[in-house]
This record gives structure tokens, C-alpha cells and sequence, in this order.
């Protein structure tokens, strides 16, 4: 009776440090939820897109580290990550699991792997020697918070057409305008100074200057 209360014992204490390890795992890669960012900003890196769209951002992680194992040709663990349905399906190997749940990157499976410090758990693999940048992370951390939205591939999205602004008018109308002078204008655009002398102009000249008359000068 001793002994198998002793095996008891033994067993329940097995279960309860394998629970609590695992445990400690996944809270310990809970925590790094939000840290991409952060780590990318601290570091001085290549700041990530405020919008990171799936064509020119997240397409290009995922195709150069997750594809060979979860696109087209391959789907390890029944899991794709090329098309979003297959991506917001529970995985077929695990039900209650999603590799991506849009708004919800702590609940991502793709991104709970990508930054967990388990060599066991953590995506890619060791032996695929392959590494994401921080500044990977924190993008498809971003992206996941955003909604985590697929898109077509580019070939195949129509281009939009834009209309351009109308200009805004800088010159002046109205009665505040002021004409345009008359004045002969040099190349350097300043008036032109009349070259007629005004020692012939007579007082009462209509638009000429009068020159003031001489002072009389006091003779010996």
C-alpha cells in the first residue's frame, strides 16, 4: 500500500512540474508580446511601416522563412500560410490552435513561434537555419494587430487612377490688384530712368519736374 502511494506521490508531482513548466513557456512568450516594436525603436533600426501591407511587407518575410515548410509545395502539419483561409482556419493537426487570429497576435500561433525562446517550439527551425530580424517581428506583429489582411498579388491588383489637386492660384484679383506699370523695364526688371534732361522743363509743365531757378550771385 506504502509503495503504491509512493507512486502515487511520485506521478502527481511529475504532472505538476511538467504543467508548470509548460506553463511558464507559454507565459514567458506571452510576455514578448508588444517587444518587436519596442526592441526595432531601441535599437535604432529601419523603422517598420505604420501600415504594413501584405504585398510589400509581409509577403517577403514569410515567403524567404515560412513558405518552404507552409506554402505551395509543402504544408508541414497540414498548415499554409500563402492563402488567409488556410491561415485563420484552426491548424488541421491542432484544432484549437490558429496560426494567425486577426487583432490578436498573442493568440497567433505564427507569432506566438516566431518570438518564443524555446528552441523546441520556436519557428523556423534550428536545422532550417533561418532567422527573423526584430524588425521582422515587429512587422508581422504590426500587421496582426491591423487585422493581419491578405491581398491579391500585385500583377493581379488593377492600378488606381488618382486625380491630381488643382492648383491654387497665387495671383491677385479684385480691387486691390494693382496694374500693371507702364514704365519701361530694364532685363533686371527695375524701371527705366528717362533720359531726357529736365533743364528744359518750364514750371506749370503738365508730368514734368520744375528745376529750381539759380541763386543770384552778388557781383564785386
Amino acid at each position: 500500500m506504502r509503495k503504491i502511494d509512493s507512486l502515487s506521490l511520485t506521478v502527481g508531482a511529475s504532472i505538476v512540474a511538467v504543467t508548470g513548466g509548460i506553463f511558464l513557456v507559454h507565459a514567458h512568450d506571452k510576455s514578448q508580446v508588444g517587444k518587436a516594436a519596442t526592441e526595432v525603436a531601441d535599437a535604432g533600426g529601419v523603422p517598420i511601416p505604420d501600415r504594413p501591407d501584405w504585398n510589400w511587407d509581409v509577403r517577403p518575410i514569410l515567403s524567404q522563412n515560412c513558405f518552404s515548410c507552409h506554402g505551395q509545395g509543402m504544408q508541414k502539419a497540414g498548415l499554409r500560410l500563402d492563402i488567409d483561409k488556410a491561415a485563420y482556419d484552426p491548424i488541421p493537426e491542432d484544432k484549437n490552435k490558429r496560426a494567425i487570429v486577426p487583432g490578436n497576435p498573442g493568440k497567433s500561433e505564427l507569432y506566438r513561434r516566431i518570438v518564443s525562446t524555446n528552441a523546441d517550439y520556436r519557428m523556423p527551425p534550428k536545422e532550417a537555419h533561418k532567422t527573423l530580424s526584430a524588425r521582422d517581428v515587429a512587422v508581422i506583429e504590426r500587421w496582426i494587430t491591423q487585422g493581419a489582411l491578405y491581398k491579391p498579388h500585385w500583377a493581379y491588383i488593377p492600378p488606381a487612377i488618382v486625380k491630381p489637386r488643382k492648383a491654387r492660384s497665387t495671383s491677385r484679383t479684385g480691387p486691390t490688384s494693382r496694374p500693371p506699370s507702364s514704365s519701361p523695364r530694364t532685363p533686371n526688371g527695375t524701371a527705366r530712368r528717362s533720359t531726357r534732361s529736365t533743364a528744359t522743363s518750364t514750371p506749370g509743365s503738365p508730368g514734368r519736374a520744375c528745376r529750381p531757378p539759380l541763386r543770384p550771385t552778388a557781383r564785386p
